[in-house]
């Protein structure tokens, strides 16, 4: 066993002796805090929400279609009240003179009429007009062809045909709105076509009665050619309604 030196031993001695001498030192006394007092308080009931009544949806009123009184003849009494199917505008405050100085007219002496165009214009808008012989509808196109003019304040002027005769002959409904058209007319040389003229033209653009009736009236009113360029360069003229006044079988783009 190792020997322990003899100083060492004395030191240790000494630290136990001191050690056991110290007084204790007093454990520190807890402080109770004062619990905080709680007040039971009633959980209010809650409340209840109002059944409200459910409401009727309300049903969307329709807008009334819109009607027209058409004098087909021209005699001052309404053949038909026609229902506006579709109605389309755009508005062209400028564009290319239409040249009038090149109208010419033709004179056809075998089926006794005149005819001419208008030279370009603008498509500005189209009416397209249902009626109603008590048998079947029947679509109209009333369709409105702005002129600027050399020297003198634009012309509007409406126009009207069947849809089915139009829509053989270059209508293109909307696509068309805005863009330059040369209408071509035509006009009897007298108080009426000729039973001839009617015969061809009912059968080239396969006319049933119910529209022949329109295209070709009884007892119409018809404009003479010459009346009617005259009025298409009238300076005075700014809105010309030559419905139902002439034919206007065709209009080129």
């Amino acid at each position: 066993m190792p020997r322990v030196p003899r100083s060492f031993a004395i030191f240790i001695a000494l630290c136990v002796g001191l050690s056991a001498c110290a007084p204790a030192a007093p454990l520190p006394t807890a402080t109770l805090l004062p619990s905080k007092t709680f007040t039971l308080t009633e959980t209010p009931a809650p409340t209840e929400t109002p059944t409200l009544d459910p409401t009727e949806t309300p049903t969307p009123t329709e807008t009334p279609a819109k009607t027209i009184d058409l004098d087909i003849n021209g005699d001052g009494v309404t053949d038909y009240v026609g229902t506006i199917k579709e109605s389309h505008n755009i508005e062209i405050n400028e564009g290319e003179p239409a040249r009038q100085d090149k109208i010419r007219t033709f004179v056809n002496s075998d089926y006794n009429f005149t005819g001419f165009d208008t030279q370009y214009g603008y498509l500005t808008g189209y009416d397209i007009v249902t009626i109603n012989n008590g048998e079947r509808d029947l679509d109209l196109v009333f369709f409105r062809v702005k002129y600027f003019r050399e020297g003198k304040p634009p012309i509007t002027v409406e126009f009207s045909t069947l849809e089915k005769v139009i829509s053989k002959f270059g209508f293109n409904d909307l696509n068309a709105l805005g863009t330059r058209v040369n209408v071509d007319c035509k006009t009897p040389n007298g108080n009426d076509f000729t039973n001839r003229a009617k015969t061809v033209v009912t059968k080239n653009l396969e006319l049933d009665d119910f529209e022949t009736s329109i295209i070709f009236p009884k007892s119409p009113d018809w404009i003479g050619a010459y009346e009617a360029l005259r009025l298409l360069k009238d300076q005075d003229i700014t809105n010309l309604d030559l419905k139902f006044k002439l034919l206007s079988s065709q209009i080129s783009q």
